[in-house]
């Protein structure tokens, strides 16, 4: 059983882009050629819908921290006309962390912080490449040829390049980026205490007049 919620509240009512908001478009849309049934509609949308309307209801300054806080990357990561090698991994990050909000607001917990791992490793790969643009494991890397060169192998390498500078202790081994990226490894392999079920508990929180609790 599902309500329709009121039409007063903007998140009922669902909203496209016009084609002049697309960097290419031609033309206007065109009509649906091959539109799903509306129970298959339902089914995909109406049980995530539902979690990111509690959530939304009552975690609104968090989730726009967290839109802001992409903004903020979005700007800082540079140049369009004169990239380096972490402009584009802080390109890649920044789609990262709005699919992570994303998933956050639907409930889909496991695969949001999926994302956060792989920004990480994005991150630490891109400081790696500016101070390093040859180096051949990085070059495989970029081309697609190599699954070596990952966050361990790109962070050591980076803390050797950087020996002796005043913020090298952030990439030692028990530094928490390292710590971070662990913790957030169990949720990529879904490991078996890293799943969405174990992340879930139940079937959704419920908001209440006495305060949030887990529905079973």
């Amino acid at each position: 059983m599902t309500t329709k919620m009121p039409l007063a509240d903007f998140r009922a009512v669902r909203c496209t882009l016009d084609p002049d908001e697309f960097a290419f478009s031609e033309g206007d849309d065109q009509p649906p050629t091959d539109l799903l049934p509306e129970n298959v509609w339902h089914g995909l949308v109406d049980l995530r819908d539902d979690v990111a309307v509690r959530t939304s209801s009552h975690n609104g300054t968090k989730l726009k921290l967290l839109y802001v806080l992409w903004g903020d990357w979005v700007v800082a990561i540079g140049d369009v006309d004169n990239p380096d090698e972490l402009y584009s991994c802080m390109l890649d990050a920044a789609d990262c962390f709005q699919s992570a909000t994303f998933d956050l607001l639907h409930g889909y917990y496991r695969s949001a912080l999926a994302n956060l791992r792989a920004a990480l490793e994005l991150v630490v790969i891109g400081a790696y490449a500016n101070l390093r643009p040859t180096d051949s494991d990085y070059l495989e890397w970029k081309k697609g040829e190599s699954e070596r060169f990952g966050f361990t192998k790109a962070r050591r390498a980076l803390r050797s390049a950087l020996s002796g500078a005043p913020f090298q202790w952030i990439l030692d081994d028990n530094a928490f980026p390292v710590s971070t990226f662990r913790e957030l490894c169990a949720f990529t392999h879904s490991r078996t205490n890293s799943t969405d079920g174990t992340l879930w508990e139940s079937d959704g929180p419920v908001y209440t007049s006495q305060g949030c609790r887990v529905r079973r």
